[in-house]
C-alpha cells in the first residue's frame, strides 16, 4: 500500500499542469491541511465545500485583475474533489490565455453546479471582469455584443454556470464556426471575382496596346512608302 501510494505521488510530482506538482503532493499527503493559496490562506479553508464561499468573500478586498485561480486552488481542489475535474484541469493548462480563462471558469461553475453552493455574487463579479479574452474568441462581432450585455445580469444571480454556458455555450461555438466559413467562403469568392475582372481589363488593355502599335507600324510604313513615291516623282521629273 505504501509503494502504490508513493507511486501515485511520484505520478503528480511529474507533471507540472495546475492541479499537479509539489501542490497536488502537498494535500494529498497531508489532507486536513488548509489551502496555502494567497487568495485565501487567511480564510483557513480545509473543506472544499468552502473554496467557492471564501473566494467570494474575499472578492472585495483583492485585485480583481488577478484570477481567482492559482497552483495551490488548483491543487487542493484535485485533491479534496471527489469528481472527475481532469477536463478543467486540462483547459486550465492551456498555454493559451483565452482557453485557460475558460478552463477556470469551467472548473469553478462545476464546483458550484456540483456542490450546490448558493448564489456568489462577489465572486461572479470577479470572474465575470476577466471574461474579455474568452468573449473575443467568437468571430461574431454581433455574438460578442450579446455576450457582453448578458454578463452584467448573470453575475446579479451569482450563478458561475450560467456564466459558463453564455461563455462557452456549443450551439453558439457551432453557429459562430458556420457564420465565419460562410463569410470566409463570401470572401474568398468575390476576392476571386475582383480578380478575374481585374485580370480581363488587364488583358483588354494588352490587346489594346498590341493592336495600337500594330497599327502605328502599318501606317509608318504606308507613310514611308509614299514619301519614297514622292522622292522618286520629283527625281523623275
Amino acid at each position: 500500500m505504501q509503494q502504490s501510494e508513493y507511486a501515485r505521488l511520484r505520478g503528480f510530482l511529474s507533471l507540472d499542469d495546475p492541479g499537479f506538482g509539489f501542490e497536488r503532493c502537498l494535500y494529498e499527503s497531508n489532507p486536513t491541511m488548509p489551502c496555502q493559496s494567497e487568495l485565501i490562506v487567511s480564510e483557513y479553508v480545509c473543506q472544499i465545500e468552502d473554496v467557492l464561499k471564501s473566494l467570494d468573500s474575499v472578492a472585495n478586498r483583492i485585485d480583481n485583475n488577478i484570477k481567482p485561480m492559482d497552483r495551490h486552488l488548483a491543487a487542493f481542489i484535485a485533491a479534496s474533489f471527489d469528481e472527475d475535474i481532469h477536463p478543467h484541469l486540462k483547459a486550465l493548462a492551456a498555454p493559451v490565455e483565452e482557453t485557460a480563462t475558460i478552463g477556470m471558469l469551467s472548473l469553478l461553475a462545476f464546483l458550484q453546479w456540483k456542490l450546490r453552493i448558493s448564489a456568489l455574487y462577489g465572486l461572479s463579479s470577479w470572474v465575470g471582469g476577466l471574461l474579455g479574452p474568452a468573449i473575443n474568441t467568437y468571430h461574431s462581432r454581433t455574438t460578442r455584443r450579446e455576450i457582453k450585455k448578458e454578463i452584467p445580469r448573470l453575475v446579479r444571480k451569482g450563478s458561475l454556470p450560467e456564466l459558463f454556458d453564455l461563455i462557452d455555450n456549443a450551439d453558439n461555438r457551432r453557429t459562430d464556426a458556420q457564420g465565419f466559413e460562410e463569410a470566409a467562403s463570401e470572401y474568398a469568392a468575390a476576392e476571386y471575382e475582383i480578380r478575374e475582372i481585374e485580370g480581363a481589363g488587364s488583358e483588354r488593355q494588352s490587346k489594346a496596346e498590341k493592336t495600337g502599335k500594330q497599327t502605328a507600324a502599318v501606317i509608318s510604313v504606308v507613310l514611308s512608302m509614299i514619301t519614297a513615291s514622292i522622292l522618286f516623282i520629283i527625281e523623275v521629273f
